[in-house]
């Protein structure tokens, strides 16, 4: 099951080529408590605590239209991780992300649309210390994780 989310997003033209975009986002990610592993069975494996928190994502871009046919975007977002220090493993190491991302959308007639984009995802120097509940049956892990993400997308989109 997927948690809740609720966005609110605005566009502000602030002339006939440029307008300001914005959005704020929540999502209601304390509903995962934890990881549970189970047989076709129903048998549990195990059990991971991962005790989840509520996060905010805040963004801010903008549009240019070059032309009738070309339009430039850019932007920025703050997106919290769902994942406590308490509970962050090897497996998942989310951290707070900082989005970098640049589009284009071209018309090149009524029927044919490109559009491309291209990402990048700044994450946080994250400290680990995991030991699963018992160092001696899991052993320890320490040391420091940093996340950097690219993200390329295109789309063509023909109407007939």
């Amino acid at each position: 099951e997927l948690p809740d989310s609720a966005t609110l997003s605005w566009r502000v033209p602030l002339s006939e080529e440029v307008a300001l975009l914005a959005d704020v986002a929540w999502t209601g990610w304390s509903s995962i408590r934890e990881l549970r592993v189970k047989r076709d069975t129903g048998e549990v494996i195990s059990i991971t605590p991962e005790n989840w928190e509520d996060t905010w994502r805040f963004a801010l871009g903008a549009t240019f239209d070059v032309d009738e046919t070309l339009t430039l975007g850019a932007g920025i977002a703050l997106d919290e991780t769902p994942v406590p220090a308490d509970t962050r493993t090897a497996r998942l190491p989310d951290t707070d992300r900082t989005w970098i991302a640049v589009g284009m959308r071209w018309q090149a007639n009524d029927s044919l649309v490109i559009d491309a984009g291209y990402a990048h995802l700044f994450g946080d120097e994250v400290r680990m210390e995991q030991n699963a509940g018992s160092t001696a049956v899991n052993a320890l892990l320490i040391g420091e994780q940093k996340t950097a993400v690219d993200i390329v997308s295109a789309q063509v989109a023909y109407r007939f």
